[in-house]
């Protein structure tokens, strides 16, 4: 978790079937007192902090289990959880959605000889999709502490 990135992602092969990854998994949730929860849905694991403890940059872990012959791997995405990343995306959208508006208003106005003010949009929108960058490095910084805690907590129970 070095490099800066938004929501990152790692990959873990383990020899071990998919019923004992969860069996152990679960184990470990309940060793933790409290200070974490699961949800299980099929091949998919969401580890995260419990909702009384949880504040607006509380991260989650999402897990989805690959299972073959000989191993099972699993594809980790460790990032806000899913309503706030929710809310970010949509922004992020909006805002290149409004720069791609200004663009072509701007070539519009331009092509027809009238001012282009609709170029104004553009720069606009790139400082609010920076701006919305700079919030989520910000709330990933915020929530460092809990990141590492769940991804440790992962990392216990698969190497016991």
């Amino acid at each position: 978790m070095n490099k800066i990135a938004i929501r990152p992602r790692f990959k873990i092969e383990i020899n071990m079937p998919k019923y004992e990854l969860i069996t152990r998994i679960s184990d470990e949730i309940k060793s933790c007192n409290g200070k974490c929860e699961i949800n299980l849905l099929r091949n998919h694991i969401i580890f995260k902090i419990p909702e009384h403890m949880q504040h607006f940059w509380s991260p989650e872990l999402s897990i989805e289990i690959e299972e073959s012959e000989e191993k099972s791997v699993l594809h980790c995405i460790l990032g806000p959880r899913s309503g706030i990343w929710t809310l970010f995306a949509t922004f992020y959208g909006l805002s290149v959605f409004a720069g791609l508006i200004g663009l072509v208003s701007g070539f519009s106005q331009w092509s027809i000889g009238s001012y282009p003010y609709g170029f104004w949009l553009v720069p606009g929108s790139i400082v609010l999709i920076a701006l919305a960058y700079l919030i989520a490095i910000t709330g990933q910084k915020l929530s460092y502490n809990e990141m590492l805690f769940l991804r440790r907590k992962l990392e216990n129970a698969i190497y016991k």
